[in-house]
């Protein structure tokens, strides 16, 4: 999972949570989010998944990664799907990050947020079905938690 935005798509942030008539401040306490202010909660570091995608790739059995950046996840994945073949995810297979939540309910609709944010998910790793369990076991043993979101179909 991400540690929220990653740092990609502020103007539409600004736009949800900042514009004129929203009730929104960066200082402002959120009990939403244990009490954390939305400047904490934007501002969170981006997450490093190196030594987690290092651990994986050292299996020999990661067939394409992806860091999931403005384009979302889609966008992102597309990239290093081959031709012929197409992505299939299921955006329920994770609990978002409550940031998406809030945007969501401040009128940004699925599909922006879709092509716009990482949704909760900043890397990918797409390996062989029957990898899975090999391939969840490296990351967490990095103290991370992978979790399938979807697959590649024909």
């Amino acid at each position: 999972p991400s540690s929220g935005v990653h740092s990609n798509g502020f103007s539409l942030v600004r736009r949800a949570l900042f514009s004129e008539g929203t009730p929104y401040s960066l200082d402002e306490a959120m009990p939403r989010f244990g009490g954390a202010t939305l400047a904490e909660i934007l501002l969170a570091p981006t997450k490093l998944y190196v030594n987690t995608a290092l651990q994986a790739v050292s299996t020999g059995k990661v067939k394409a990664m992806a860091h999931i950046t403005g384009g979302g996840l889609a966008d992102n994945l597309r990239r290093v799907v081959p031709d012929g073949l197409a992505l299939s995810l299921d955006y329920s297979a994770w609990p978002r990050p409550g940031i998406f939540n809030l945007l969501s309910e401040e009128g940004v609709e699925e599909e922006e947020m879709r092509c716009v944010f990482n949704l909760g998910i900043g890397y990918c790793l797409i390996v062989a079905q029957e990898d899975v369990p090999l391939i969840l076991g490296r990351i967490e043993a990095q103290g991370e938690r992978g979790i399938i979101i979807g697959e590649i179909v024909a």
